[in-house]
């Protein structure tokens, strides 16, 4: 779940919602930025379908009793994720090998600070998982032939493109009218990271009015709009039930969105 705070309330976003933005904001890249071959349809699929394994986590949200809001990717225990993390992984396979590697190296190859926060520190399954993932990419790349330098590249490419829109899209989710929701800096900080890495350049993104964007940088070949569904759970609301009852009780929202180049 992607949470942010603000004035009473919980915007929740499950990851699978955040993952769609990801892969539709993926579909509108210039198509300069991506790497050349027949494979772009499986990169956006990889980032569509990247966060597939947090479905079964997001469809009861948890309370975090230490910080007193719901559980989110920010701070849910890692051993309860990892299994599901190879669920989806394994679901994405069946339909592109290829975007399952994609998906398996974006998780083996998250920055350390998506740990600082979980709760519960690294499980002890987490080096074993990792080992198993690494055996997916290797086994992937052996059936796909991907060994050439130049695929070594392509595949680098996708996966930089696949984290800067993944990115995005968090910044996206976590952001809430003037003030921001208290996730939007940390996010924001990641989508700088990640941009960086995959544009040779920074990319900075600023609110120009509710709901509209500007981009630093043109990495879409036109002005964008895009939305995403969320719930804006009243604090009030989770006091009174719970917040498995008023997140169930809370409608979803289409959150509208514009990108713009400066």
């Amino acid at each position: 779940m992607i949470v942010s705070a603000w004035e009473g309330h919980f915007r929740m976003t499950t990851n699978d919602e955040h993952g769609r933005l990801a892969g539709r904001l993926a579909g509108l890249l210039r198509q300069e930025l991506l790497p050349a071959g027949e494979r772009t349809e499986e990169f956006v699929y990889a980032t569509a379908e990247h966060d597939r394994g947090w479905i079964g986590l997001d469809e009861v949200p948890l309370w975090n009793d230490k910080t007193k809001r719901p559980f989110s990717v920010a701070d849910y225990p890692l051993g309860l994720r990892l299994p599901f993390y190879k669920r989806g992984i394994a679901e994405v396979e069946r339909q592109s090998a290829y975007a399952a590697l994609l998906c398996s190296m974006h998780y083996t190859n998250l920055p350390p600070e998506f740990l600082t926060h979980v709760v519960g520190g690294v499980p002890a399954g987490l080096p074993a998982a990792i080992a198993e993932e690494k055996d997916r990419q290797r086994r992937i790349r052996g059936n796909l032939g991907l060994e050439s330098a130049e695929e070594t590249a392509m595949i680098a490419a996708h996966l930089g493109l696949l984290q800067l829109a993944d990115t995005l899209s968090l910044h996206l989710c976590a952001s809430i009218g003037a003030d921001q929701g208290d996730m939007s800096a940390p996010f924001a900080g990641l989508f700088l990271r990640a941009g960086a890495a995959a544009t040779g350049g920074g990319i900075s993104l600023t609110r120009a009015a509710p709901g509209e964007w500007m981009l630093s940088a043109s990495i879409f070949g036109e002005p964008v709009a895009a939305s995403y569904l969320a719930r804006d759970v009243p604090s009030s609301l989770i006091a009174d039930k719970g917040i498995a009852a008023a997140y169930e009780e809370t409608p979803l929202k289409e959150i509208q969105l514009i990108l713009r180049p400066e």
